[in-house]
């Protein structure tokens, strides 16, 4: 069987780590008579990015690189799902490292009809284990990319570092939005696509054994990072329930904003190590004042739909 596949991979300066995460996109193997191209969004480096890119050459990969000026990484997946021009759509990310047999592993199940999109693992390598453990991110690994704590049998959203679905689902969906992701709230931006191609009825399998190596940057595991990951977390997760989930305003919105200033001023850290307490705190801050700001707005979507009722 013959197959086109389109990886699309979004960045914005990271030169340093996409470097090796090409390289293993490289080696990874192309089954014969398929056609793969690489299609590398930059959303706005200044690092030598895209000098990188445009050096980097496979025999066996047609290599394209795009410039993305809007803010945000869900602008850049948006372009380079409109340059793919394959049947399977692949996505992952700037810091990890894919295994051989990536390509096949996550277009198969689509090609062979059993799945409409497929949620790939997303592991961590041991020494990156190592220091997630010593940090105050050792109870959350899915902060940062891990698909250690989504049950195979449940699937109930895809990961972006690995994950793969037809063109076919594009007719019916909207494409990322463009509030979400990296660049914008933070987070939520692959989230929501894979809810919404579950509520448009197409089928997502869990293939966890075809999983990549999350090599992400040690700077996210200081208590600073992990303070703003809270954030930025919660601030997703704000937008989410007002605009998809259609969660109504709590009467109490604005004591519940209260009383969770008052929990961050008693849990903030004064000199020792930030407490899971803290972490709580922050999110609920940043929670209860998003859903504050984002319930004043006209909500974007139909409930748990694909419609579009408002633009960004």
């Amino acid at each position: 069987m013959t197959a086109r596949v389109s990886v699309i991979l979004c960045t914005k300066n990271r030169q340093a780590s996409l470097a090796p995460t090409l390289e293993s996109v490289g080696a990874a193997a192309v089954p014969p008579g398929w056609s793969v191209e690489l299609i590398v969004v930059d959303n706005g480096s200044a690092d030598g990015t895209a000098e990188l890119v445009r050096a980097w050459r496979r025999p066996h990969l047609e290599v394209r690189y795009l410039h993305e000026a809007g803010p945000g990484k869900s602008f850049a997946y948006n372009a380079g799902l409109r340059a793919a021009t394959g049947d399977i759509l692949l996505c992952t990310d700037d810091d990890v490292r894919v295994p051989r047999g990536w390509i096949e592993g996550m277009a198969r199940p689509i090609l062979d009809g059993p799945a409409d999109a497929v949620a790939g693992g997303v592991v961590l390598p041991a020494a990156v284990r190592a220091r997630l453990e010593a940090s105050a991110l050792r109870h959350r690994p899915d902060w940062v990319a891990s698909t250690e704590r989504i049950d195979p049998q449940h699937v109930d959203h895809m990961v972006g570092a690995n994950m793969a679905f037809h063109r076919r689902i594009l007719e019916r969906i909207p494409q990322f939005d463009v509030e979400l992701g990296p660049g914008r709230l933070g987070y939520g931006e692959d989230t929501l696509l894979s809810w919404q191609i579950m509520a448009a009825g197409f089928r997502v399998a869990a293939h966890f054994d075809v999983a990549v190596e999350h090599h992400f940057d040690p700077a996210r595991l200081t208590d600073r990072a992990v303070v703003e990951m809270a954030r930025r977390l919660a601030c997703s997760h704000a937008y989410l329930r007002h605009h998809w989930v259609h969660q109504r305003r709590p009467r109490w919105l604005r004591l519940k904003l209260a009383g969770a200033l008052l929990r961050r001023a008693r849990h903030r850290p004064r000199g020792g190590a930030l407490s899971d307490a803290a972490i709580r705190a922050e999110e609920d801050v940043a929670y209860y004042g998003e859903f504050l700001r984002q319930s004043r707005r006209a909500r974007r979507y139909v409930r748990h739909g694909l419609v579009v009722l408002a633009p960004p």
